[in-house]
């Protein structure tokens, strides 16, 4: 039921679910769509989806969900593989980082690997890339944290490892 709430309610009009839903206002909090957030959301999402399709329980409107949400990540990637740390509901950028692109590959892969749909795993591909470039081989393990700045942390470095375990695999 928590998850069939969150796909009946978190889309926006752009496509990118909505992250932080508020009991006490009866709707989303007034938060930029965190890139982290989003991923750690539909690799929820996405699990339950294959893991209830082996119980024989179908719901393709999870996967429908993922899906539309993915999309709207192939929409706004950057030319160079990378996607900003945070945007407007609007799809625009609202802070300029780069360096948590890492958060998304894994659910992309993920997708891919539950869809067969290439462009998928071309944007997880092209985000991996960068991420090789500019994360690892200058070591900046920064801004996967949404309660913080753009800082280096240990859960960049996390999803940094969740990433290129993903492309490997």
């Amino acid at each position: 039921r928590i998850i069939d709430f969150w796909v009946r309610t978190a889309m926006t009009d752009s496509g990118a679910p909505n992250i932080c839903y508020n009991p006490a206002i009866v709707g989303f909090e007034p938060y930029p769509l965190w890139t982290r957030m989003i991923a750690d959301g539909l690799e929820a999402i996405l699990d339950a989806y294959v893991y209830t399709g082996k119980k024989q329980e179908h719901h393709p409107e999870w996967l429908g969900f993922c899906r539309q949400a993915a999309d709207w990540f192939l929409s706004i990637q950057n030319s160079d593989g990378s996607f900003y740390r945070a945007y407007n509901t609007d799809g625009s950028m609202r802070m300029d980082s780069k360096a948590n692109t890492t958060s998304i590959v894994r659910f992309l892969v993920q997708l891919y690997l539950v869809t067969g749909q290439e462009a998928y795993r071309d944007a997880a591909m092209m985000a991996g890339q960068w991420c090789l470039d500019n994360v690892y081989l200058n070591m900046e393990y920064r801004g996967s944290t949404c309660d913080n700045l753009d800082i280096m942390d240990n859960e960049s470095g996390i999803y940094a490892m969740y990433a290129f375990q993903s492309l490997l695999d």
